[in-house]
């Protein structure tokens, strides 16, 4: 099994238990590309960046583009003031 398809299965698996309400009108994440490099900035500022459903979409297909491109050798990951690491993920109410 591949580590692409592992990693896209754990954002699914991820994904399922976030909540996916949208917070504000501009994206959650932004993408940019400079040169080998690919960026993402995490935008949601009111939840200090903890991801959700949308965010871990948005960023699964971006960066399994970005895997797929023989351009794209370094990604990069910002957010202002905030970054989520990974533990800070905003579940569902039950």
């Amino acid at each position: 099994m591949s580590s692409t398809s592992s990693a896209a299965r754990r954002m699914n698996q991820l994904a399922a238990q976030m909540s996916t309400e949208a917070t504000t009108a501009e994206p959650s994440v932004l993408f940019r590309e400079h040169f080998a490099s690919r960026v993402y900035t995490l935008n949601r500022p009111n939840k200090l960046n903890a991801l959700d459903h949308d965010m871990i979409k948005a960023l699964s297909t971006e960066i399994e583009k970005w895997d797929e491109s023989d351009l794209c050798n370094v990604i990069v990951g910002t957010g202002k003031k905030h970054f989520c690491a990974g533990g800070d993920v905003e579940r569902k109410a039950p």
